[in-house]
C-alpha cells in the first residue's frame, strides 16, 4: 500500500472516532470464527487488518492470545487505547500486508481478517 492509502485510513478512523462512532462494525465476524477457532484448539491468533481492534479484544476476552495488525497507525492507536481501558493484554502492530511480515514461521495457530 502507498502512503496515500495509509493516510486515507488514518483520516477515516480519526473522523469516525471524532464523530463518536467506531469504524469497526462490531464483532459479528468474531462470532462466526469463534466455533472454528475453539474446535481447532487454536491458542494464538493473528488478526490481519484489525482496524481499531474490536475483534482482537473479543478474542482476548475469550482466552486467545491475539496480535492485531493494521496499516493504519491511527487504527492501531485506537486499538491500543481500547485494550488499555478494558485492562486487556492485546498486542497491536502497524504493518503493510503487501510486504513480508516480521513474524517467525508458525507463530500463530490461526488467523482472522
Amino acid at each position: 500500500m502507498s502512503y496515500a492509502q495509509s493516510d486515507f485510513w488514518n483520516q477515516a478512523f480519526a473522523k469516525w472516532k471524532d464523530a463518536g462512532t467506531d469504524l469497526d462494525w462490531g464483532t459479528q465476524w468474531t462470532n462466526v470464527h469463534l466455533p472454528f477457532l475453539k474446535s481447532a484448539n487454536v491458542k494464538t491468533v493473528l488478526d490481519l487488518g484489525c482496524g481499531s481492534g474490536n475483534d482482537v479484544l473479543r478474542l482476548v476476552q475469550q482466552g486467545f492470545t491475539v496480535i492485531g495488525m493494521d496499516f493504519s497507525d491511527e487504527a492501531v492507536r485506537q486499538g491500543r487505547e481500547k485494550a488499555k481501558k478494558l485492562g486487556l493484554n492485546a498486542q497491536f502492530v502497524i504493518a503493510d500486508m503487501a510486504k513480508p511480515l516480521s513474524f517467525q514461521s508458525a507463530s500463530f495457530d490461526g488467523n482472522t481478517a
